[in-house]
């Protein structure tokens, strides 16, 4: 943190943020102004979608990023592609000698 703070010129908060839960609540409250969701999909994930997407409607800026559109992705102010992890090799090896299924064809 030292290392930020430094390079920065700024001191940081040590106080903890916001659960994922309570970033819900806050925006259907109207405290939090925006969100970046990358990878994750609440409008499926969530249990209280009655509560979770007007919240998400809410906000003054949601920005998406995920491999795939969804149903979460239909929301956003900014909607962004995300890449797929990529393998430097075909195959990857494992302990008894052997390949694992990615490899095989």
């Amino acid at each position: 943190m030292q290392k930020f703070e430094k390079a920065w010129g700024s001191s940081l908060s040590r106080k903890a943020g916001l659960t994922l839960t309570e970033m819900m609540e806050a925006a259907a409250e109207g405290s939090l102004k925006a969100l970046y969701i990358m990878g994750e999909n609440p409008m499926i994930s969530d249990p209280d979608l009655n509560h979770l997407e007007p919240g998400l409607k809410k906000l003054d800026l949601l920005v998406v990023q995920d491999i795939f559109l969804h149903e979460t992705g239909n929301l956003p102010t900014w909607s962004f592609p995300r890449l797929p992890g990529v393998k430097k090799t075909a195959h990857t090896p494992i302990p008894n000698g052997g390949c694992s299924a990615s490899a095989r064809r």
